[in-house]
């Protein structure tokens, strides 16, 4: 007894297919244009400089004194908290890639390598806490022939509670009572 194939259509796989084969193809290039993974630079310490003649130094080296980066910076930008942000306890410690112009030690550009990691909405890409810190880090200043590239950790915290809206009146805190706590 003889079973009936039905014929295979090889043209109706094609499309995805394709699909996934470009798809593989746009990863693939994606990951060979970006930068090395971080794991490497990470562990060696929270950041990092390339100097004039192209030695990267590592903040690690320094034995917790300022790296030589941080003491030749001449204008130093904190970024703004967003409100947004504050309003929502939104924290993140983020690494930011700063690119200098050598002759005058001014930023040419900021780009986000670890993102903080709070996006401003769904639907954008920018991420709120990165886009405030890459706006005060463009402002930054160096000592202009010294450095040519530096890797910065940038870290949002929230120490106090957020700040009211404009106009808003802040209720006074009630004193505690019953509870009173001595420091040691």
């Amino acid at each position: 007894m003889k079973l009936d194939r039905p014929e295979i259509d090889k043209n109706r796989n094609r499309p995805q297919l394709s699909s996934r084969i470009l798809a593989t193809l746009m990863c693939i290039a994606s990951l060979i244009s970006s930068p090395p993974l971080l794991s490497e630079e990470l562990s060696i310490g929270p950041g990092s400089a390339v100097d004039a003649q192209g030695v990267r130094h590592h903040w690690s080296n320094h034995g917790g004194k300022n790296p030589p980066w941080i003491d030749d910076a001449i204008k130093k930008v904190a970024p703004q908290y967003p409100y947004e942000a504050r309003s929502r306890h939104q924290t993140g410690s983020g690494l930011f890639r700063i690119t200098l112009n050598l002759s005058t030690g001014s930023v040419m550009k900021a780009t986000v390598i670890k993102s903080t990691g709070f996006p401003a909405n769904p639907q954008w890409a920018s991420r709120v806490l990165d886009h405030a810190a890459g706006s005060a880090l463009v402002q930054w200043r160096w000592k202009p022939g010294k450095w040519k590239e530096i890797d910065l950790p940038i870290t949002f915290t929230i120490d106090r509670p957020p700040l009211h809206p404009p106009g808003a009146t802040p209720i006074p805190p009630r004193p505690m009572t019953g509870l009173h706590l001595t420091p040691m």
